[in-house]
C-alpha cells in the first residue's frame, strides 16, 4: 500500500522459515492474557514453539490467553532481484495445525512432517493429506459453514475473501482424488512448479553461501554446522527429503501439492531445517538427556529438527483449545495493519478505499462477524511481530502502520528482524533505518528500540559477523537483527504527558521532517549517488522502499505525536522540499505529495481548495461542464494492451530484477503551458477486463475490474491506477501525454533502457484516449476515496483540552539546522497546593535521575517524578524552579 510497485513476473514462494523460531511471548508475565499479531508471518514455527515454551516454563493459562492473528498475504523480497507474493501460507498452516489437533494419539508426527516439509510425498502421506484437505474443503463452503464446523472456534477468518482464496487452495491438495485430465494437467503444473525451483536454484544460488542459514541455526554452535549444513541442503534439493535413506521417488504423482504454485516459484534456499534451533546437535550431552541424538552422522541435525518439531506439535494439540483462537488474512501488510487502526476507531468494516495489496484490485473488508461491534476480535496487541517485512517495506512505512496498534501496557512490544545486508556494519543499518538521525526519529515515533538504547541483544550476529568477513565480497553475506520496540509511556506509568506528545518549534521540527524526506529519497540525489558509486550503492538505489504517499502517511502519524503550530511546520517544510532540495526530481513528484497530504488530512495547498477546482473546470474540454462538483482528485486508470508488455516479459526472467513501475502525466508536445511533468509512484496495479458504467465525465461514472489470475502469464491487458490532482489533468484534458513505465534507477536502466528507451515509458497515449484511459472519481471497484481515520491535527488550540490534564509537558529541543532533538525538556505546572506551598517558603530542590527516563524532584519532604520519553543523561541536566508561577522542569 505505501510502498512502490515492482514489476512482479519473477516471485518466490517460502513455505517454511529461514530463521530459528522465536518465543513470541517472553516478555509476557505468566498470568497475563496476550494478543498476538504476526504480519507477514511465513510457516508455523513461531505460533508452535511459543506455546511449548509457555507449556514448558510452567505459565498458568488463563482464558484467552493467546489470540493469534496472522496476515500471510504479502512479503515483498529485495534480497537479491526478487519479489514474493504468497497466498498460499495460511492454507498450508490451517492444514499443517488442524492434523495436529486431530492427532490425539500423536502417531501422525512422521506424516506431519512430510507432508510439511518434503517437497515429494510417498503415499502414507498423500493419503493423509488428501483426507485432511477434503474435509477442510467441503467445511469451508460458506463462512458460516465454516464457523459452525469442527475448526471454526479456533480458527477463524478475518474476511470472506480470505476464505474463498485458502478453500480454493485446498482444493488443489487434493491431488490424490483428480482424476483424469484435472490429474494430468496437475502434474503438469506440479512438474513445471519443480523445474522453475531447480532451474532457479542452479542459477541464483552459489553453494558456498549454504552455510550461512544452517550456522546461524545451530547458534552457538553455529561453526560444528560448517560442512553438515549445506550437506543437508543439497541432499533434500536432490532427493526431495530430509530422510537419510532418500527413497522417495521423484514423479510427478509424489510431488507435494503444498509447495506448488503457478504464480511463483519455490525459492532456491529452502532449507526444512533453519527454523529450528539446532546446537543441541553438537552439544555435549548425557546419554540420558531427551535431546541427545543418536545418529552421529550429519543427520543428527535432522533428528534434532523432528525431535522439536514433535514436541512442539504435542505441545499444541495439548493446549486448551477455548484458550487459543487464530485468525487469518490474506493482504498487504500495511493495508491490513490500517484496517485494523480504522476499526478499532470506527468500528466498522466497511472498506476504507483502499485494496487487499498493491496488485489486485479487490477492496479489503473486515466482513467477518468477528469485526462487528459485538464481535470480540482483538484491534490492540501485546505482541506483533513483522518477521523481516522491514527489510522489503521500509521501518518508517512499517511502524507507522503497525504501532498504533500496540497495546497501552508497559509489556507490550513490536519486533522487527533484517536478513538483508544494506550496509556494510550494524552501526550504518541503525543510522539508515529510520532516515534520519535514529534516536531523535523512534522519539518522535512514541518508540523504544530496546537493543539500541541498552546495547544489549539475545540474538547473536556473532555468527553472521564471521562469515562475512570469509566472503570475497564486502557485499556478500546477510545481516541478522532483531530489534524490540516498546513505548516509553503507559497507562500505568504515573503522571505520563498525555499520549507521550512533544511540543515543537515550527523550525526546528520542519527542518527533521526534511530530513526525513532527503533520506527517502535518496536515490534521486544524483551527486551522492555519483559520488561514492559501488555495488552496494547501486543496490541500494534502485530496491526503492518509498514513495510520496509514504512520506504523507509518515507526516499524518507524526502530526499526532507533536504539539506546535502545524501550518507553520507544514508551510516551512514545503518551502525547504520545493526551493532548497538537492533531489532531481523532488520537483516532478510534489504534486503526488500534495495529493496525498490532502487525502490524508494531513495538509492542503491551495489547488485542492474547491474554488480552484471549480476555476479549473470552466477552463477545461467541454466534456468536463457537466461534471457539477467536480472533486480536487480524480482516479485514472490506464489499459496497457498485452502487446506492448512484450518490452518487459520478453527479457530473461533472471534478468528483469525488481523493477518499479509508475504513471506519468505530462505536457503535449505543442502545450500551450509550457513543458510540465508530473509522476505518480503510487500506483495500483491488476490484470484483466475493464468495464464501466454511468456517464463518463459525471461522479456517476465508474470503472470495473474482472481480474484475470494468470497475470503476467495470461493474455489480459495490464491496468494501472493511480490518483491525480484535478488541475493538472485539466492543463489539457484531451492532449496531455499519459504513460505508464519504469522508475529510472541504475539497475532498471541499465536493464530496459535498450528496448523501452530514455524516458523507460512502457505505453504512452494521450488523455484523451478514452479506449485506454479511464478518469473517474472512485478508483476501480471502490465506492469511496483512499482515506484513514481522521487523527489530532497537531495545532495548539486543538490541544490544549487534551493536555489540560496533563500534569507534564514534554518539549523538544531541535537544532535549527541539524535535524535532530538536541535535548528534551519535562516540565510539571500542575502542583499540589502543598508544593506550592513548599515553593514560596524557599524549600531546597533536589533533583535525582531515578531511570533513563525518569527524574524525581524532592521539594522538602514532598517529591514529584517527572518522566521523558527516550533514555535521558544526567550529567548535563539543568533544573529550573519557578516560585512564583509554580512549575518545574528539567532539560
Amino acid at each position: 500500500m505505501a510502498s512502490p510497485v515492482t514489476v512482479d513476473i519473477v516471485t518466490y514462494f517460502y513455505p517454511v522459515g529461514n530463521t530459528s523460531a522465536v518465543h513470541l511471548t517472553r516478555n509476557i508475565p505468566p498470568e497475563q492474557t496476550a494478543q498476538i499479531l504476526l504480519l507477514g508471518c511465513g510457516d508455523i514455527r513461531n505460533i508452535v514453539f511459543t506455546v511449548y515454551m509457555d507449556q514448558v516454563s510452567g505459565k498458568q493459562i488463563p482464558p484467552g490467553v493467546i489470540d493469534f492473528l496472522s496476515d500471510t498475504c504479502q512479503q515483498v523480497s529485495f534480497d537479491s532481484k526478487e519479489v514474493l507474493f504468497v497466498l498460499t501460507l495460511s492454507a498450508r498452516n490451517i492444514l499443517l495445525l488442524t492434523l495436529a489437533l486431530d492427532d490425539t494419539n500423536g502417531r501422525r508426527g512422521p506424516l506431519m512432517w512430510n507432508i510439511y516439509y518434503h517437497l515429494y510425498l510417498d503415499n502414507e502421506s498423500m493419503k493423509l493429506l488428501n483426507d485432511q484437505a477434503t474435509k477442510l474443503y467441503e467445511m469451508a463452503t460458506t463462512m458460516q459453514s465454516w464457523t459452525n464446523g469442527k475448526y471454526g472456534q479456533q480458527f477463524r477468518f478475518c474476511d470472506e475473501g480470505t476464505l474463498s482464496k485458502v478453500r480454493n487452495i485446498w482444493y488443489t491438495y487434493r491431488v490424490a482424488s483428480f482424476k483424469g485430465k484435472e490429474r494430468e494437467q496437475h502434474a503438469q503444473r506440479s512438474m513445471a512448479a519443480m523445474q522453475r525451483a531447480t532451474s532457479s536454484r542452479e542459477h541464483r544460488m552459489n553453494n558456498a553461501l549454504f552455510p550461512l542459514n544452517g550456522i546461524r541455526a545451530a547458534a552457538p554452535a553455529g561453526i560444528c554446522a560448517l560442512q553438515d549444513a549445506p550437506k543437508l541442503n543439497r541432499h533434500y534439493w536432490e532427493h526431495g527429503s530430509t530422510d537419510k535413506d532418500g527413497l522417495f521417488l521423484r514423479r510427478p504423482e509424489y510431488i507435494n501439492p503444498t509447495f506448488v504454485t503457478d504464480t511463483s516459484t519455490l525459492h532456491y534456499g529452502t532449507d526444512p531445517l533453519l527454523g529450528f534451533h539446532l546446537a543441541t546437535a553438537y552439544a555435549p550431552l548425557t546419554k540420558e538427556s531427551p535431546m541427545r541424538g543418536r545418529d552421529e552422522a550429519r543427520f543428527k541435525l535432522v533428528e534434532v529438527a523432528r525431535q522439536q518439531f514433535r514436541a512442539w506439535i504435542a505441545s499444541f494439540r495439548q493446549y486448551p483449545r477455548q484458550q487459543l483462537t487464530m485468525r487469518f488474512s490474506a493482504s498487504d501488510a500495511v493495508a491490513f495493519s490500517y484496517a485494523l487502526q480504522q476499526r478499532r476507531l470506527t468500528i466498522t468494516s466497511s472498506p476504507a478505499g483502499f485494496y487487499r495489496d498493491s496488485y489486485h484490485s479487490k477492496p479489503l473488508v473486515l466482513d467477518s462477524e468477528d469485526y462487528l461491534e459485538s464481535g470480540g476480535a482483538p484491534t490492540s496487541f501485546t505482541v506483533i511481530d513483522t518477521s523481516n517485512l522491514i527489510d522489503h517495506i521500509g521501518a518508517l512505512n512499517l511502524l507507522v502502520a503497525s504501532s498504533p496498534l500496540l497495546e497501552n501496557t508497559c509489556m507490550s512490544s513490536l519486533y522487527t528482524q533484517t536478513l538483508v545486508k544494506s550496509q556494510e556494519t550494524q552501526t550504518a543499518y541503525i543510522d539508515s533505518l529510520l532516515c534520519g538521525h535514529f534516536p531523535t526519529i523512534s522519539t518522535l515515533l512514541g518508540l523504544i528500540p530496546v537493543e539500541y538504547w541498552t546495547n544489549i541483544s539475545s540474538t547473536s550476529m556473532m555468527d553472521d559477523l564471521m562469515l562475512d568477513s570469509a566472503c570475497s565480497s564486502a557485499d556478500n553475506g546477510q545481516m541478522h537483527i532483531r530489534l524490540t520496540w516498546k513505548q516509553p509511556f503507559s497507562r500505568q506509568t504515573p503522571l505520563s504527558p498525555a499520549s507521550g506528545r512533544l511540543h515543537f518549534d515550527d523550525i526546528g521540527l520542519a527542518r527533521i521532517l526534511h530530513e526525513v524526506y532527503l533520506n527517502m529519497f535518496r536515490n534521486e540525489d544524483m551527486h551522492k549517488l555519483l559520488a561514492g558509486i559501488n555495488q552496494r550503492t547501486v543496490t541500494n538505489n534502485s530496491l526503492l522502499r518509498y514513495n510520496r504517499r509514504s512520506f504523507a502517511l509518515f507526516l499524518r502519524f507524526i502530526r499526532n505525536r507533536v504539539i506546535c503550530n502545524w501550518t507553520k511546520v507544514m508551510d516551512r517544510l514545503l518551502a525547504f522540499i520545493e526551493k532548497g532540495s538537492p533531489l532531481l526530481m523532488s520537483l516532478n513528484y510534489i504534486q503526488e505529495l500534495y495529493l496525498y497530504l490532502h487525502l490524508y488530512n494531513v495538509h492542503s495547498v491551495d489547488t485542492f481548495a474547491p474554488a480552484f477546482a471549480r476555476t479549473s473546470t470552466s477552463l477545461g474540454a467541454a466534456e468536463l461542464k457537466g461534471w457539477k462538483n467536480i472533486p480536487p482528485v480524480l482516479c485514472v486508470t490506464i489499459e496497457v494492451p498485452r502487446k506492448n508488455l512484450g518490452a518487459i516479459t520478453r527479457i530473461n526472467p533472471t534478468e528483469i530484477g525488481s523493477p518499479i513501475l509508475h504513471c506519468v502525466v505530462q505536457s503535449s508536445p505543442s502545450s500551450p503551458s509550457g513543458r510540465w511533468q508530473n509522476i505518480f509512484s503510487a500506483i495500483q496495479l491488476s490484470f484483466g477486463t475493464i468495464s464501466t458504467s454511468g456517464e463518463r465525465f459525471s461522479d456517476t461514472f465508474r470503472a470495473h475490474i474482472e481480474e484475470d489470475k494468470l497475470r503476467w502469464n495470461g493474455s489480459s491487458p495490464l491496468l494501472a491506477t493511480f490518483m491525480a490532482p484535478t488541475w493538472v489533468l485539466l492543463l489539457e484534458p484531451k492532449t496531455a501525454t499519459i504513460a505508464f513505465g519504469i522508475q529510472s534507477t541504475p539497475a532498471s536502466t541499465f536493464v530496459f533502457m535498450k528496448p523501452l528507451g530514455l524516458d523507460l515509458n512502457v505505453y504512452t497515449t494521450n488523455l484523451g484516449n478514452e479506449r485506454n484511459v479511464f478518469v473517474t472519481k472512485f478508483s476501480p471497484n471502490l465506492a469511496e476515496f483512499t482515506t484513514l481515520c481522521a487523527l489530532s491535527d497537531g495545532n495548539y488550540n486543538n490541544s490544549v483540552a487534551s493536555n489540560a490534564t496533563a500534569p507534564i509537558l514534554i518539549t523538544a529541543k531541535a537544532g535549527p539546522n541539524t535535524g535532530r532533538i538536541e535535548s528534551l525538556v519535562s516540565r510539571i505546572e500542575d502542583l499540589s497546593e502543598n508544593m506550592k506551598k513548599e515553593l514560596q517558603n524557599g524549600c531546597t530542590v533536589e533533583t535525582v535521575q531515578t531511570s533513563p527516563f525518569r527524574f524525581r524532584e524532592t521539594l522538602g519532604s514532598k517529591s514529584i517524578t517527572l518522566n521523558f520519553p527516550a533514555p535521558v543523561k544526567a550529567l548535563k541536566h539543568k533544573t529550573r524552579i519557578a516560585r512564583k508561577s509554580f512549575y518545574i522542569e528539567v532539560e
